[in-house]
């Protein structure tokens, strides 16, 4: 558990985007009173195991937010003054340990609203926690459609993987004029079936043919049986809907095969390491966020981010960002601290301009938002260009 009282860097670059933060009052009446000036928020992140890289960027950028804003003086909700305080949990994105941290932020620590989980597996799983709390949730990275599907409660930052699979598919066969495709993805994943699914529908939509549909399981590491069927196929884009540290081997093995296919890959891609590119050149992957040096709030975030870590943010911050500030600007709209006027103001939230860009909420915990194709080029992810949703 980190519990961040006050912060040391300036944060007054920041002001004017209009920080602030949930409270609402939680049903665990065996817990010990939350002190008037204090709001307490929640973070569930994965800071053990295979995706720690991410969790770990994630807690820098919740750590570095509620520190400015504490050295700001606190957030003003209701003519009233308040300290943040974070309370953080490890969920080593395991589904047991992503329950019980939801139910022991709820239960025990006297959160208002909770940031994360940052998975769709472990999205899907406390999406009920939160409806039957009444506690808002807002994961900035689970991208599955199942993780809000039917809740009131529970929101997202990042874009669906329908949206995500849709842009791929037509990036595909409209600006790379791909006639056929081969998708290779892990089947125990909701988010890598779910993202291979949503490609083929549109792929095919769009007039192209999946020629191979292949997948594996979790923990495989051979996956030369696969990759010969699809090199029997000769696709034009092969594509990988993968986690990121899966990819590099894979890679290697695509090109042991001698697939001469153009790669495609989804928005874990930004977390291959630098020396794990070297046969990545020339792909293309989706991004929640780049960076425009002309915005004035992302240098704003970008400059702050740097002076604090020494290393520019990674989209994982930048949605992480996004998702505490959205909880902040849906209390503005309403001036209220009230949980059911927060998921009513974040759920009709128009137009709101973020570090991963404009946002719209339409009813549901899905935003409406743009999508970044990315580019490696000499092991740098350079931006090829948004798409907008239709």
């Amino acid at each position: 558990m980190l519990l961040i009282k006050h912060g040391t860097s300036n944060w007054k670059a920041w002001l004017g985007l209009g920080l602030v933060v949930v409270v609402m009052l939680c049903d665990a009446c065996a817990s010990p009173p939350i002190p008037a000036s204090e709001i307490r928020i929640g973070l569930i992140a994965p800071l053990s195991g295979e995706l720690a890289e991410v969790g770990r960027l994630g807690l820098d950028t919740a750590d570095m937010f509620v520190a400015h804003i504490n050295a700001a003086g606190g957030v003003e909700v209701g003519n009233q003054r308040y300290q943040l305080v974070l309370v953080v949990e490890d969920n080593a994105e395991n589904t047991e340990l992503t329950v019980s941290a939801a139910r022991k932020l709820i239960n025990q620590e006297n959160v208002v609203a909770i940031v994360g989980p940052y998975t769709s597996s472990a999205g899907i799983v406390v999406a009920d926690i939160a409806d039957t709390a009444r506690i808002p949730i807002i994961s900035p990275w689970a991208t599955n459609p199942a993780v809000t599907a039917g809740k009131t409660y529970m929101f997202r930052v990042g874009f669906t993987d329908e949206l995500q699979g849709q842009v791929i598919a037509r990036f595909a066969r409209q600006e790379l004029v791909a006639q056929t495709a081969a998708v290779l993805y892990n089947i125990a994943s909701a988010y890598n079936r779910g993202l291979a699914t949503f490609f083929q529908q549109e792929f095919e939509k769009q007039g192209g043919q999946v020629v191979a549909f292949e997948h594996y399981t979790t923990d495989e590491q051979d996956f030369r049986p696969q990759l010969t069927r699809i090199h029997d196929r000769h696709p034009d884009i092969l594509f990988l809907p993968n986690y990121h540290y899966e990819i590099p081997l894979q890679v290697r093995q695509i090109r042991e095969q001698q697939i001469d296919a153009t790669l495609l890959g989804s928005d874990t891609w930004l977390f291959i390491e630098p020396d794990q590119r070297v046969d990545l050149n020339g792909t293309f992957f989706t991004a929640h966020y780049a960076y425009d040096h002309t915005q004035p709030q992302q240098t704003a975030f970008v400059t702050a981010y740097q002076e604090r870590y020494g290393r520019l943010p990674l989209d994982i911050d930048a949605l992480t960002y996004d998702a505490f500030d959205l909880l902040v600007t849906a209390m503005q709209r309403e001036g209220s601290i009230d949980p059911e006027a927060i998921r009513a103001s974040l759920s009709t939230l128009q137009a709101y301009t973020g570090i991963t860009g404009r946002i719209t909420y339409a009813g549901t915990g899905d935003p409406h938002k743009s999508v970044f194709m990315m580019q490696f080029q000499d092991g740098a992810a350079v931006l090829h260009g948004a798409v907008d949703p239709e």
